[in-house]
């Protein structure tokens, strides 16, 4: 964004402010790095921790901690694997692409071995590595490749409590490895050895992964890569693992298998991706993110619950049933098989899905023109507790064979897209197209209140794509080139959303707002990959295969003041928080001041001075009637500036200003 728009920008906010909170974002790793800077959670930094992926806070005797896991080196080993698949020219190297193609922004890996970190939540220490996996024998590969969940749970009591975080393994030919549960119990210190709960055997060369955790009844649950689906009320530490390793499931029962679920993981390689308690049941998504054969067969959704009187349990005294699939109340994928899977969260006694289509696995088997084959926008939805299904986030279509995507009831079209007045301009059939680059929903979180929603945008990848580098891609068809530039070169007139992932959140779980558009001004936080609500505040960790991931903090900010605090500045002026007047200025906020360190530290110190001038105003009609007054012209530049006008109309007054010029210097020649 232009200076002149920020400052513009910042003025501007001193009229619209909501003074009853703002969401103030502070990043907590390395606070010293910008964008283009190592982080990773690491002190120092240290590039090859790619996402934050799984967090939570534990209560510890000497306060509370932030839990969190990482993987190592996620987009190196895509690339590698695409390689390694033939999915590039002959002679194109892992060097190349990570340094020529990519231009170093993708680290080259060292070490494989994944970490998980530990902060005091006051911040009064700095990060530390808790854990580091160890290497399989005899061997420079890591027993975990990363950590994927985390959960904190207690037994029934309440007197044992710890965090439990799940890993994936490192798939090796010939060797067997496994995937575990691992605890850090309440008075875990640093030094500790986290206790290995549940261990799971993966056959040579696969990996039966954990992803899942979730607590339900009293009970912890983990899922699966096959399906299976483990239960325990408290999780004992498993008898020391032999070389090569076995399954342990000491304490556990399974309480669902791949055949509950129609051999799911058997035929089409669905797999457990997500679960979520709500209305007495356990909700399991199955995903489906790069089958075999590279068919899209959309993701499931089950429920389950313990019903050992029913003609229907299973063995294990459970009923399963589908609600989204081929035999369920909703087609799999809600209606698109290219959204892979899903995530869920409960909000407002709803239960809230938001789709994913998968983008890295189609460069692994496909190569990188697998990616953009394969785009497609998520979609939000919600089911209350008869499964009844309203469409919140997506493109309407009225034809549809399917009610619940005729009509929508939120404020965005797929990926929160809105289309922007240039597109109406392009020709056909570009001018329908839906340009968002957002490919996954990827977490949601409850926090005061509100729903949060963060996304994964592939708009960082951009940057990278020229005809050299289509032809590296192994993009041989001339036209096919021309096609994809000229379609890339339009989304850029017709979406300004930045590179950098989204954060929107929500009040009523209907109208969304911007948090961020940018990744917390970073365009390679491509993710918000995981967030966690603690407190007052609300943790949110970033996917960033390029210089490390990161934490941040979003913490909202009372600022309600004394008489007429409780509105908006422009809304004392114009009467109504819903007086167009307002809106048009709420939307120049949100998109070119919140999007930027700049103008949200002036928001900071805003909120904590303005209430008195709303106060003021409220009180004194003659003040409020010329700051109306004032806010005229203010307006419509704010509008030139949302609509994508503003160039236009200098354009237009430049091109008046030089008629006049011109006019007057003919008139005074004529009249000498």
């Amino acid at each position: 964004m232009k200076k002149s728009s920020v400052l513009f920008a910042l003025v501007v906010m001193v009229l619209v402010s909501n003074v009853n909170a703002l969401s103030v974002v502070t990043k907590i790793t390395n606070p010293g790095s910008i964008s283009g800077q190592p982080d990773g959670i690491e002190p120092g930094g240290d590039r090859e921790n790619s996402y934050s992926w799984c967090m939570d806070v534990l209560k510890q005797p000497d306060g509370d901690y932030l839990y969190v896991g990482s993987n190592r080196d996620l987009m190196f080993l895509f690339l590698m694997a695409s390689l390694i698949q033939g999915n590039f020219p002959e002679g194109i190297t892992i060097d190349y692409l990570c340094n020529t193609t990519f231009k170093g922004d993708i680290p080259i890996a060292t070490d494989l071995r994944g970490r998980i970190f530990r902060l005091k939540t006051d911040q009064s220490g700095d990060w530390e590595t808790v854990y580091t996996s160890p290497l399989l024998p005899s061997s420079f590969y890591p027993k975990d490749l990363g950590y994927r969940g985390a959960l904190t749970f207690s037994d029934a009591d309440g007197t044992d409590t710890g965090i439990y975080v799940v890993s994936i393994a490192f798939p090796i030919e010939g060797i067997t490895t496994s995937t575990r549960v691992l605890k850090f119990p309440y008075n875990f210190s640093s030094g500790d050895v986290p206790k290995e709960v549940l261990r799971i055997a993966s056959p040579p060369g696969q990996s039966n992964t954990l992803r899942p955790i979730s607590k339900y009844q009293n009970n912890l649950y983990v899922g699966t890569s096959h399906n299976e689906i483990y239960e325990t009320a408290l999780p004992v530490e498993q008898p020391p693992a032999v070389w090569p390793p076995d399954t342990s499931t000491v304490g556990w029962s399974i309480i669902a298998t791949d055949a509950d679920f129609g051999n799911a993981w058997q035929n089409y390689k669905y797999f457990c991706w997500q679960f979520q308690e709500y209305s007495g049941y356990l909700y399991v998504i199955l995903g489906s993110v790069e089958p075999d054969n590279h068919a899209q067969h959309g993701f499931l959704m089950y429920r389950g619950k313990p019903e050992s009187n029913s003609i229907k349990a299973n063995s294990a005294g459970w009923v399963w049933e589908e609600i989204i699939g081929d035999n369920g109340l909703y087609p799999s994928g809600m209606g698109d098989k290219y959204q892979g899977v899903a995530c869920l969260n409960v909000f407002n006694g709803y239960l809230y899905l938001g789709t994913f289509n998968d983008v890295l696995g189609p460069l692994v088997n496909q190569g990188p023109m697998g990616i953009v084959e394969s785009i497609h926008q998520p979609m939000m939805f919600r089911f209350n507790e008869k499964n009844d299904c309203e469409m919140i986030i997506g493109d309407t279509k009225p034809e549809s064979e399917y009610p619940f995507l005729r009509t929508r009831i939120g404020n965005y079209d797929s990926g929160f897209y809105k289309p922007s007045i240039a597109q109406i301009f392009f020709p056909s059939p570009y001018n329908s197209f839906n340009y968002s680059l957002n490919q996954y929903i990827w977490w949601m979180e409850t926090y005061n209140g509100k729903i949060y929603c963060a996304t994964f945008d592939i708009r960082s990848f951009l940057d990278y794509l020229n005809e050299d580098v289509l032809i590296t891609f192994g993009v041989a068809d001339p036209q096919t080139r021309a096609n994809t530039l000229r379609l890339i070169d339009l989304l850029y007139q017709a979406n300004n959303n930045p590179a950098g992932f989204d954060i929107y959140v929500s009040q009523d779980g209907i109208n969304w707002e911007p948090l961020t558009l940018n990744g917390f001004g970073d365009q390679f936080n491509y993710g918000g990959r995981v967030m966690k609500s603690s407190g007052n505040k609300m943790y949110v960790g970033t996917a960033n295969p390029f210089y490390g991931c990161q934490v941040w903090t979003v913490a909202e900010v009372s600022t309600s003041g004394g008489g007429g605090g409780n509105c908006f500045i422009a809304t004392v002026a114009f009467g109504s928080p819903m007086a167009k007047q307002v809106n048009i200025l709420k939307r120049f906020r949100d998109k070119f001041l919140l999007t930027n360190n700049m103008g949200r530290r002036f928001v900071g110190w805003y909120y904590k001075n303005g209430p008195v001038a709303a106060d003021f105003m409220s009180r004194h009609p003659l003040a409020k009637f010329i700051v109306r007054i004032f806010l005229y012209p203010v307006i419509f530049i704010c509008w030139l500036f949302v609509t994508g006008l503003m160039a236009n109309f200098i354009l237009l007054t430049s091109l008046c200003i030089l008629f006049i010029i011109i006019y007057r210097k003919s008139k005074k020649s004529v009249c000498s």
